[in-house]
């Protein structure tokens, strides 16, 4: 079940039986997920990147498998908020652009980004929940959740970051409760929707302000929720809370971390090692929410080396740049020591030009064809009066100097089938089609970046019978 008051995704649209097969073919590599592409300005129809959507609809409109694209800028803001509950049940893969900033949300809805099915992923995204109402600004119930900063307003019930799941993994991660009363920097409750398992955090740096908060609360209540804590910081009213009831158990292990306080009521438990940090951390602005460490912090060079932290911290640095790994999100990047001046060296006497030798003749790099057109790199049936046959095939070219990154081709907007082979081809059926009008467009993103688009209108009619 969602969360009260959330309505599922649907999961997509049934297309009539008459038409049989659609070909989308990518040349990219994952052919059979589909890419959505949104932007804080959208309003297309999602399937390129010159036609992007909202993010809302790129999320709750995706079906298993595809993939979000979520380009840099602020949806919403603080004085202007997104106000939709963004919640899907379909396997997703959202993220920014790479190298790119974060897309930064901002939502004063109870679930501004909310990912329920167990095969989901979430990287590279800023989300920021100005509500103060139950909620949470990130739900995730997927696999990974890596590079992300979450903010929330805080209150009774709220959560920065709520985590449910079998296995749940959340990385490089900053979440934030930034309230005077409640909240929880992440929140493990074995009785929402969605259960918990196993859930790990590694390299998070998880705040809480509030009084009454908890920068780690996890709760059991009827079922057992098991937390591993990695290279992680947690800071709040109380640093870590255990508690389960109905016979649920909660149970926090914790290693290479750094917390101070713990509450653990019946039902919880929470172990650690010599390895924890009880001092402190030092913080370049804990009050204004700058959670990169100074370098006398207690966490520097504190963590533990594993490729499984991941190659980069939340700003994209080397997430191993001392003698061992940091604890929390940041990783402090040391000073590089200073360049002395250098004095240029006298200049050498000039020697005698010699008679230069002929240029080797080079053939010239093949020139991409100025204003190209799709109409240059597809092939469509011709229009006649009616297609009567039961199938056609549309047909891509490669001009010299051109390469093709991908290919959709869509049936009155519609998508059924995703098929791949050598050919660059899309077998279009039309068995059984009903007499009527049909739309077919081809859109083409080339290795340069461009996207060109080719439509073609036609109509059926059914064959006379002989």
């Amino acid at each position: 079940m969602a969360p009260r008051g959330v309505v599922p995704a649907r999961r997509g649209w049934s297309y009539a039986s008459a038409l049989c097969a659609l070909a989308v073919l990518a040349v990219a590599p994952n052919a059979l997920a589909a890419q959505r592409f949104a932007s804080p300005t959208g309003g297309g129809d999602c399937l390129t990147p010159a036609t992007p959507c909202s993010y809302e609809a790129a999320i709750s409109g995706g079906l298993n498998g595809d993939e979000v694209i979520l380009a840099p800028g602020d949806y919403g803001s603080e004085v202007a908020p997104r106000t939709a509950i963004v919640y899907s049940y379909s396997q997703l893969d959202v993220h920014g652009v790479e190298g790119r900033p974060r897309p930064r949300i901002y939502s004063n809805s109870p679930f501004p980004l909310g990912l329920a099915n167990a095969a989901s992923a979430i990287r590279h995204v800023e989300v920021n929940r100005v509500a103060t109402n139950a909620g949470a600004a990130v739900e995730f119930h997927g696999t990974l959740a890596d590079d992300l900063i979450v903010t929330d307003a805080g209150g009774a019930g709220s959560a920065a970051c709520r985590l449910n799941g079998v296995t749940v993994v959340l990385r490089n991660t900053r979440c934030w409760s930034r309230g005077t009363t409640g909240g929880a920097g992440v929140l493990v409750n074995s009785g929402l929707p969605g259960g918990a398992g196993a859930i790990t955090l590694r390299n998070v740096t998880t705040i809480a302000s509030g009084v009454g908060s908890a920068a780690l609360s996890v709760t059991a209540p009827g079922a057992n929720a098991t937390v591993t804590i990695v290279n992680t910081i947690a800071e709040g009213y109380v640093d870590i809370y255990a508690g389960g009831s109905g016979g649920g158990q909660a149970v926090v292990g914790a290693t290479y971390s750094q917390f101070h306080t713990n509450q653990q009521d019946p039902g919880g438990t929470i172990n650690s090692d010599a390895t924890f940090v009880f001092a402190h951390p030092a913080f370049a602005d804990f009050a204004g929410g700058d959670f990169h460490q100074l370098p006398e912090s207690s966490t520097v060079d504190k963590g533990v080396d594993d490729p499984l932290n991941g190659a980069t911290d939340w700003d994209g640095q080397p997430r191993t740049a001392g003698a061992r790994t940091d604890i929390g999100a940041d990783e402090y990047i040391p000073p590089g020591p200073a360049t002395p001046p250098v004095t240029p060296a006298a200049p050498a006497p000039a020697a005698p030009s010699p008679t230069p030798a002929p240029a080797p003749s080079v053939k010239p790099p093949a020139r991409v064809p100025v204003g190209l057109k799709a109409s240059d790199l597809v092939t469509l049936p011709a229009l006649k009066s009616c297609a009567s046959r039961r199938s056609f095939r549309i047909r891509l070219r490669k001009p010299k100097g051109v390469t093709i990154a991908s290919a959709t081709v869509l049936v009155n907007r519609k998508r059924v089938k995703v098929v791949k082979g050598r050919a660059l081809t899309a077998p279009v059926n039309l068995r059984g089609l009903p007499k009527g009008r049909f739309t077919v467009k081809i859109t083409i993103v080339t290795g340069a970046k461009r996207t060109l688009s080719a439509t073609r209108a036609y109509r059926t009619c059914v064959p006379k019978r002989r």
